[in-house]
């Protein structure tokens, strides 16, 4: 059975081949996305407290790391609380996770691209009849300029409701790993107390 997160699909922005007959269809995918997403900071979060050895609950570590809203500055807390609890040697908890925190770093990427893009249609010509109607599609406003193709008004990312909806069950099998990591981390933190 293939993986879903290898490789990686959070690598690089895509321009969608086909849009949607729908905008609706394109606003119910991004509420479902960020749905999502939220999930899978919850999972990253769980993994940031087991890592500082949060073991009788993880409240007061959650509230902490909700305070930090940039997912790179999470991405380097995880990180580094990940290197720093299994500094000794190659140990395969921490192999697993700089994985999953290098498909997070990606993936927060992409959550931004659909949290901060809007939807547009395109209005394709018809030859001599009236134009076809609009195909729509998720795309950055034209004022995002590293979104934007230098010089142009091309977008550099384009989604439709199939591509969200990927990225959709990417951030859930994501979110899966991350809480399964978490686990196994808290297990051998206790463990390690012992």
């Amino acid at each position: 059975m293939a993986d879903i997160l290898d490789p990686n699909p959070f690598a690089k922005s895509v321009l969608a081949p086909v849009g949607n007959d729908s905008a609706t269809d394109i606003y119910v995918a991004v509420g479902l996305a960020l749905d999502r997403w939220e999930h899978c900071e919850m999972s990253f979060a769980s993994l940031y407290s087991a890592l500082i050895g949060a073991i009788d609950g993880n409240y007061v570590q959650m509230r902490a790391f909700g305070v930090i809203t940039a997912p790179t500055t999470r991405y380097g807390m995880i990180w580094e609380a990940n290197d720093a609890r299994f500094d000794h040697g190659e140990h395969l908890l921490r192999k697993r996770g700089r994985s999953l925190l290098n498909l997070y770093k990606d993936a927060a990427s992409r959550r931004n691209e659909i949290a901060h893009a809007m939807v547009m249609g395109d209005v394709l010509p018809n030859g001599d009849k009236p134009p076809l109607p609009p195909i729509w599609f998720l795309v950055p406003p034209r004022f995002s300029t590293r979104k934007i193709e230098p010089g142009t008004t091309k977008p550099k990312y384009r989604y439709s409701s199939r591509e969200i909806r990927h990225f959709t069950a990417c951030f859930e099998e994501l979110h899966s790993r991350a809480a399964k990591l978490a686990t196994e981390v808290s297990n051998y933190v206790v463990q390690q107390r012992s």
